[in-house]
């Protein structure tokens, strides 16, 4: 039984080193890096009776979790992270590892199984690093999935407003993150919308039944700052291909990255001229079918929301609301 029990914990051991190479290639070291790493350090020290040792790193991996959990997680002026219209902290399990360190190692494992490659991946490398400020306080919105009877969304509300109308963002593959909706926020749309972004799953099927009752509750719930009578969408990838059927729900739809069918809805696409996942032929032609859509063009790729995020946001403002007679626009 103990050989047994030893064979197993070495196995246990040895399935973890191929996700957690991954890991530190994608972040290098890191101290979340290293807490992880001590799991199969701790399951080999455990199989060879070297118990002690295996004490010291499982403790150590104690307070690192610790630290996470009670140290890290704060409130951040402007921001909530709201579940089924309750919010608070979020998730726990969200905290334990910072969104920058899933999405590249994410993000490696996608150039090992060749989703993602040569300029592309180079591309998606720098801006994804780039994308994520230095300070941390929001949960890893990655980690946020919606399920029956619980959906997540990330709110930010905008400065000084009591009531304003609200954007709805819906996400494409790969999940919600966080500098999707924090590029809105630190443009002219956070200063004037409400911002609330649900998060569905890792795919971003927004066809599913599910995902129309994700949309419906998150609407239903929406914090009482927003608006509910001017209402706006904002798709990103699959959430333009899958979530533009919606449109006709909201005011103005806009759909970045990607394309589908508004169904009559008032929409705008802006698309990458370089975006070789969703080519920029096939949206224009798309669009020469769609009447009163409108198409708008920036020389950026697939990942144009945070490379090219003041040019979209600036775009997205301006035809959303333009300014009424009388009015100045920012």
């Amino acid at each position: 039984m103990v050989g047994l029990l030893r064979v197993s914990l070495l196995l246990a051991a040895a399935a973890l080193l191929a996700p957690l190479t991954l890991y530190l290639l994608g972040n290098g070291i890191t101290v979340s890096g290293l807490a992880f790493a001590g799991i199969p350090v701790s399951l080999c020290l455990l199989a060879t009776s070297r118990r002690r040792a295996a004490a010291l790193v499982i403790a150590a991996q104690l307070l690192f979790v610790l630290w996470r959990l009670v140290v890290v997680p704060r409130d951040v002026e402007g921001w909530r992270v709201c579940d089924s219209g309750v919010c608070g902290r979020g998730p726990w399990l969200a905290y334990l590892a910072p969104e920058r360190e899933a999405v590249l190692a994410g993000l490696e494992l996608s150039r090992v199984t060749g989703a993602v490659e040569g300029d592309e991946y180079e591309s998606f490398r720098q801006t994804f690093r780039a994308a994520y400020p230095p300070e941390v306080g929001l949960p890893s919105a990655m980690l946020m999935v919606s399920t029956p009877g619980s959906v997540r969304s990330l709110v930010h509300l905008p400065p000084g407003k009591a009531r304003a109308p609200c954007i709805l963002f819906l996400h494409g593959f790969g999940g919600l993150l966080t500098p999707y909706v924090r590029v809105m926020a630190e443009s002219a749309l956070g200063r004037e919308y409400v911002l609330a972004a649900p998060a569905l799953d890792p795919i971003g099927d927004w066809s599913s039944e599910r995902a129309s009752e994700v949309l419906r509750e998150a609407i239903e719930t929406l914090p009482p700052e927003a608006d509910r009578g001017e209402l706006y969408l904002v798709g990103l990838s699959n959430g333009s291909i899958y979530g533009a059927r919606y449109a006709p729900r909201f005011r103005g739809t806009v759909l970045l990255s990607g394309v589908g069918d508004p169904s009559g809805g008032r929409a705008l696409v802006i698309s990458g001229t370089n975006d070789v996942r969703i080519p920029i032929d096939y949206v224009r032609e798309f669009v020469a079918t769609l009447p009163g859509t409108e198409l708008r063009e920036l020389p950026a790729d697939h990942v144009m929301i945070l490379s090219h995020a003041r040019q979209w946001t600036e775009l997205a403002a301006a035809w959303l609301r333009p300014p009424q007679p009388g009015e100045q626009s920012d």
